[in-house]
């Protein structure tokens, strides 16, 4: 499963990484005779929050403010870095952010509709 990861690089400056989360086809405990695709245990947090943005805002310059993965649910955004590159999240997208010193990114939701999204903050 590809997720993409959103760090500072060594001349501090925000970018991303593709990364490739391996899945591994097991056993569903639950449902004898099933199975399922998963990966191996992600750094996970104690909490979750829910976040709903309306369409159209946009989050100036900033840097994550925790390492955090970022789901999104509903809608879609465009996360731009300082050299002008852009990529887009849409629902479904899993996105680790990671940019937590250096020139950060901009975000703003391009969806016609709130974006919704889950922030999974960790350690």
């Amino acid at each position: 499963m590809q997720v993409t990861r959103l760090y500072t690089n060594g001349d501090g400056r925000s970018a991303f990484e593709d990364l490739q989360i391996a899945l591994e086809r097991v056993q569903v405990e639950q449902f004898p005779g099933q199975k399922a695709e998963q990966s191996a245990r992600l750094p996970a947090p104690s909490a979750m929050i829910l976040n709903e943005t309306d369409a159209g805002h946009q989050y100036d310059w900033h840097n994550a403010p925790k390492k955090q993965w970022v789901i999104t649910l509903q809608g879609e955004i465009e996360v731009q870095l300082r050299d002008g590159t852009a990529r887009r999240f849409a629902a479904g997208s899993v996105l680790l952010a990671d940019d937590l010193t250096g020139s950060g990114h901009a975000t703003k939701v391009v969806s016609k509709e709130a974006w919704r999204c889950a922030f999974l903050p960790f350690e």
